[in-house]
């Protein structure tokens, strides 16, 4: 696109300098005081200028188009107010999606979460307390589609992260309902409080009571 403008703005000054020499002729001549030194001269001056274009820096400088701002849907949990799904603006920073989620409670350990990061579409961001870090935490790896910025090594499953082997491993859960509950976090996104759980089919209050105490968000 620079090139191509480039080549504009050259054959541009080129065909002004082809109509100044082709009015400077004709006012000579219809003046009768034109001679072949004059032509000369008119002819120079016509290339030095011709020149002069392909002196031109190569490149143009244009405005830069930015990507419209979209919606995108950010998980946080952990130690804030309100976790849940936060609908903001792409180019977001965690900071805003803490602000949205009510703040981080008194508890919060904010030393492990970098607030300035920008969000991704489907992000997760977990925020933990002071008594988790202590305990000891580590990162989560990243993935494409959730993003967990710390998880505390509790030995407890993660039912939104976990896959089915992870969920087998809780009282009462069997690959049946291991791929109930998956199926449900791909139709209804990820889960907001423990007790949610409940709404996958064939998990009723009393197999929750079972294991509570084996599973967090």
């Amino acid at each position: 696109m620079n090139k191509l403008k480039q080549q504009h703005l050259k054959d541009a000054v080129k065909a002004h300098a082809a109509l100044i020499l082709s009015v400077l002729f004709t006012a000579f001549f219809m003046c009768g005081c034109a001679d072949g030194s004059n032509a000369e001269e008119m002819i120079l001056a016509s290339e030095s200028e011709a020149e002069a274009t392909e002196a031109l820096p190569e490149t143009v400088s244009e405005e830069q188009i930015s990507e419209p701002a979209r919606d995108i849907y950010v998980y946080i949990c952990g130690a804030v107010n309100s976790p849940g799904v936060y609908t903001v603006r792409s180019g977001s920073h965690v900071f805003e999606v803490i602000a949205k989620a009510g703040g981080l409670r008194e508890d919060a350990d904010d030393t492990v979460v970098n607030q300035a990061e920008c969000v991704e579409d489907g992000m997760q961001i977990t925020v933990p307390t002071k008594e988790q870090v202590k305990n000891g935490v580590t990162s989560k790896d990243q993935s494409a589609s959730s993003t967990n910025i710390s998880e505390v090594q509790d030995g407890k499953v993660n039912i939104n992260t976990a896959d089915a082997k992870e969920l087998t491993s809780l009282s009462g859960i069997g690959a049946t309902r291991a791929e109930a509950i998956i199926a449900y976090r791909n139709e209804h996104g990820a889960f907001t409080s423990p007790e949610d759980i409940m709404n996958v089919a064939g998990i009723k209050e009393g197999l929750y009571i079972k294991i509570k105490n084996q599973i967090k968000l």
